[in-house]
């Protein structure tokens, strides 16, 4: 599954229009920000381009690394290559138990939070 979606998203979509998930977001934005909602999260930014979307937006970027991640070593596919760390970009190590991840999640948000004030 990996595989077939990685080519449908990347060699046919991206091939294709190279924006177009980013106009699949901003229809998918347009229709929430319609219905009230004001704060989202996006789990698959992989590309340049859909950084800059998220930048043009006013959005962060936030980096989740683990070092013991099984299975990734092998990853050759574009799509899994990590974005660049920019100096605004938030990185979180999820090298422990899922309470320690959620309490620098919590840390994070409160950081951009006290930065958008």
């Amino acid at each position: 599954p990996r595989v077939t979606l990685q080519l449908w998203g990347t060699e046919y979509r991206r091939a294709q229009d190279p924006d177009y998930w980013i106009k699949r977001a901003a229809d998918w934005l347009k229709e929430h920000v319609a219905l009230g909602r004001t704060r989202f999260v996006n789990t698959a930014l992989r590309f340049a381009n859909e950084r800059t979307f998220i930048d043009e937006l006013g959005g962060s970027v936030w980096h989740v690394r683990r070092s013991n991640l099984p299975g990734m070593d092998n990853a050759t596919h574009t799509s899994e290559t990590p974005l660049a760390i920019e100096p605004r970009d938030f990185v979180i190590f999820n090298e422990s138990s899922i309470a320690d991840l959620e309490r620098k999640v919590d840390v994070a948000v409160c950081t951009l939070i006290r930065r958008a004030a």
